[in-house]
């Protein structure tokens, strides 16, 4: 048997948050029924590829030919237009364009994936602030206590969001994945040898 709530019930404000929630995914494109989010599941098999100007940095040990890399020209992408409605993705869009210039992995094909990001941290700003204004459990009509939908709703978003990040370098791991070696600073006196001779 179905329950039935009153429109000011908590129990039926949580379907208001699951809904607002499912309305926010459809809009960034993300089918909301299938996990997690309209993304695929599976891992891919074995570890990243590295750019050409890893292995090149790397000393290519292992005498590979190496391919280059698909060229993109450097700079920042137009914004998409879908992103205009949502106040909140264009505010991260400027904020991250210019620390993703600084970083040098911005080109001006990122525009739909650096659009993603910004969707989805807009996504999960809204259920957060959801789930803080109706807090993490919700007390159904009988008495009983149930988990508020938008808790694993936000940490699936906040997961999609995390592995974006690391896709443009914005996690300590993923920057240094994508530096490539870090030179050893040298002291004065090598230096001083190095160029006046030993």
């Amino acid at each position: 048997m179905a329950a039935v709530f009153r429109r000011d019930h908590p129990a039926a404000v949580g379907s208001k948050i699951g809904t607002l929630c499912g309305i926010l995914l459809r809009l960034a494109g993300i089918d909301p029924r299938r996990k997690p989010y309209g993304f695929v599941t599976m891992a891919a098999k074995g570890r990243r590829p590295k750019t050409a100007a890893q292995k090149l940095a790397d000393g290519n040990p292992g005498k590979r030919p190496i391919r280059p890399d698909l060229p993109a020209p450097p700079g920042a992408p137009p914004m998409p237009a879908r992103l205009m409605v949502d106040p909140v993705a264009v505010e991260k869009w400027q904020e991250l364009v210019p620390i993703l210039l600084g970083i040098g992995t911005l080109t001006t094909a990122d525009g739909e994936a650096l659009a993603t990001l910004c969707e989805v941290h807009s996504a999960a700003q809204a259920c957060l602030l959801e789930l803080r204004a109706t807090g993490p459990v919700m007390h159904t009509d009988l008495g009983g206590v149930k988990p508020n939908p938008a808790g694993p709703l936000y940490r699936g978003l906040v997961s999609l969001q995390a592995s974006l990040m690391g896709e443009f370098g914005l996690t300590p791991t993923s920057r240094t994945r994508l530096g490539g070696k870090e030179e050893k600073p040298s002291d004065e006196v090598e230096e001083f040898f190095k160029v006046h001779g030993a």
